[in-house]
């Protein structure tokens, strides 16, 4: 029980107030005899029972939350957003409901997610990739029993010692911290290194509630070490997924990330309006917040990003969603970014800060960031592909600067579905029509698409902004805004917009009609480029990269709706058995979609012979009949022979043919 003391200011001067009273009252409606002791009897016990009270309501302590939970930075002009509240509840309210405010939250049964939560009370079992663990639940805390993580680790890297134990200790960690509320939930556990938070292997995927191993979320060969996405909260995922996030690397030889801050957990207000403090203090009078609103001005210390240039307001959301190199090769300085986190600010120069990569500049990996068209094709990396979209370039001289496309064309934090947080408008074409208005113009719009005005053929960005990113297990939209080419099938080299719509087409198909369309130089094509269909070509037999996208559009309704579905199954199914398990994921996602498909059971990273069987099933009945009819036109390009069989010798020597490349695309 705590002590008058330890009770908080307010709450001792309230019983202090009511011991009074009640003294006062004692004094006149007792007894004389009774009333001396009355006046101090009173009082006491009014104190004790208050402290009582306080002692019931106040938790206990919490020692390792105390320890794991960053502290809130008080030195770098940080509000919070319950301070913003008071002032705009509706702005509040908005953001609230986003998935930007859950990416980051302190581990109750209110912020883990309904299925995780039922696990831990199940006290569910993990093993897969030489890993096991038990999770469970205690009251309002959340534990992981597990065999030691630094074991682990070091038995992974290959140390001989770590490797020589034979029975490793199993110890017990708690979950401190969660991350994602949207496709994933992702959880932190405490380390034995003070202040350190590391991420469990298994991850929940909250679609299909069920648990999955880390590696096989991301595209990487299933060879990968089962710690070759080992996380450290506190380094690399504080400093987007929070406000003003400091890791706080403490000094040399042990680099414990000990002292690590944070202006507010989570993704909130100030990430994208700036520390608040200031404002606040200037705007505590009410007198200057009318005078403010009246005369309808712009604070100058504080950043609306929908008020600033296209530029600014779109380095406000690179600052997270880029591919940037901080202090590349300056040891000092990626030193002190480890201790004191990004500095940047919403208003500054992002470009400042870093280096936004490109494909050509070198840079280690690249080659699994780009496609070699320079396209970026990791999702959440959009500004990276925006920078390299003629739509925002900045205007020449005399130009009007409105109609420099920003994120905040389509997006908006406060106005727009939690989902993507488009804006209506970007899912229609008078997103790009304030710029292009000629094609307002329904015949026009038809003549240039060569599509039906209200199909997805001519919806702008289905040709402009083509789904050729990955992350999270599906297609993303392409931010680069271009125009569909045509290009030999090679490494990296990117599906394009057409033959990711109809299926069913070859390369040579779409260099036609681009050349008679539009002008386009016929593209000399050999082989299965010239023979097979491109879709199928990519998701058969091309890097991993193709193949991941390739097999999410056979899931995607306006290339069903363009391509048949009957056809679809026999090749797709095949994807069920790639080296890769989130291609595998892919596959299964998008044959669960077919019309008419049954039912069937598939474990994405269970035993090889598991994933042949299904393939088998589903396969089987169309091994040795017809699709019927017998007047089925032969289409060897998506390998049906005539009368609707289909051919699986062709099939067979194009998957033997696929390019094994390693492959790893960064989210």
């Amino acid at each position: 029980m705590p002590t008058l003391v330890q009770l908080p200011l307010t709450e001792l001067l309230l019983l202090v107030g009511v011991a009074t009273v009640a003294a006062g009252l004692a004094r006149r409606a007792l007894p004389t005899r009774w009333r001396r002791s009355g006046l101090v009897l009173i009082p006491l016990a009014v104190l004790g029972l208050g402290a009582l009270y306080w002692s019931q309501v106040s938790p206990n302590r919490d020692i390792l939350a105390e320890t794991y939970l960053p502290s809130r930075s008080d030195d770098r002009g940080y509000a919070s957003s319950q301070t913003c509240r008071s002032c705009h509840p509706g702005t509040y309210a908005s953001w609230h409901k986003t998935y930007h405010r859950t990416m980051t939250q302190v581990a109750t049964p209110s912020t883990i997610v309904a299925g995780a939560r039922t696990d831990f009370e199940k006290r569910r079992r993990f093993e897969s990739h030489g890993q096991s663990a038990r999770i469970s639940r205690r009251e309002n805390e959340f534990w992981i029993d597990m065999v030691h993580p630094e074991w682990d680790k070091a038995r992974a890297a290959g140390i001989a010692e770590a490797i020589a134990v034979t029975d490793p200790k199993q110890v017990e960690r708690r979950v401190i911290l969660t991350t994602g509320s949207h496709h994933f939930q992702v959880f932190w556990f405490t380390s034995e290194r003070t202040g350190e938070l590391w991420q469990f292997p298994w991850r929940y995927h909250i679609g299909e509630s069920r648990w999955v191993h880390r590696n096989d979320v991301f595209l990487q060969p299933a060879d990968k070490s089962e710690l070759s996405h080992f996380r450290t909260w506190n380094h690399q995922c504080i400093h987007c997924h929070n406000v003003g996030g400091e890791p706080g690397m403490g000094p040399a030889p042990r680099n414990f990330f000990s002292n690590t801050r944070v202006g507010e957990i989570g993704i909130a207000c100030e990430s994208c309006h700036g520390p608040a403090e200031a404002h606040v203090r200037k705007y505590r009078n009410p007198g200057r917040r009318l005078k403010q609103r009246v005369a309808g001005t712009t604070a100058g210390d504080i950043i609306n990003p929908a008020r600033t240039s296209p530029s600014q307001s779109s380095q406000i959301c690179g600052q997270c969603h880029s591919h940037m190199a901080n202090h590349d090769g300056d040891q000092d300085g990626a030193r002190q970014f480890l201790k004191t986190g990004l500095h940047y600010r919403p208003g500054d120069d992002l470009h400042a800060f870093g280096k936004l990569l490109t494909l050509k500049d070198g840079h280690r990996g690249n080659e699994f960031r780009f496609w070699a068209d320079g396209n970026c094709r990791s999702g959440g990396r959009e500004y990276n592909g925006l920078l390299g979209s003629p739509c925002h370039q900045p205007p020449g001289v005399g130009e009007n600067q409105s109609r420099q496309m920003s994120c905040l064309s389509c997006h908006s934090m406060h106005n727009a579905p939690a989902n993507d947080q488009l804006k209506p408008i970007a899912t229609r074409n008078s997103a790009c029509t304030q710029c292009h208005p000629r094609f307002q113009d329904t015949a026009t719009l038809k003549a240039h698409t060569h599509h039906q005005a209200n199909s997805t053929g001519s919806q702008c960005y289905n040709c402009h902004m083509p789904h050729t990113s990955y992350a999270l297990f599906k297609a993303i939209r392409s931010h680069q805004i271009d125009s569909p080419r045509v290009t030999p099938t090679g490494p990296n080299t990117r599906p394009n917009a057409c033959n990711l719509c109809h299926l069913d087409r070859t390369l040579t198909w779409t260099s036609d009609h681009l050349a008679d369309w539009y002008g386009q130089p016929r593209v000399e094509l050999t082989g299965a480029d010239r023979d097979i269909s491109a879709a199928v070509h990519w998701a058969l037999a091309g890097d991993a990269g193709q193949r991941v996208i390739a097999a999410w559009h056979f899931g995607w309704e306006p290339a069903q709706t363009a391509s048949g579905t009957p056809w679809i199954a026999p090749a797709l199914a095949q994807t069920l058995k790639d080296p890769y398990p989130a291609i595998r994921w892919v596959g299964w996602q998008s044959l669960k979609s077919l019309p008419g498909m049954p039912a069937f059971d598939y474990d994405f990273d269970g035993p090889d012979a598991h994933r042949r069987n299904v393939v088998e099933q589903l396969t089987r009945g169309r091994r040795h009949d017809p699709m019927p009819t017998n007047d089925r036109p032969a289409r060897p390009e998506i390998f049906i022979r005539s009368g609707g069989h289909s051919d699986w010798k062709s099939m067979e020597r194009l998957i033997r043919a696929r390019d094994n490349r390693r492959v790893e695309i960064y989210e």
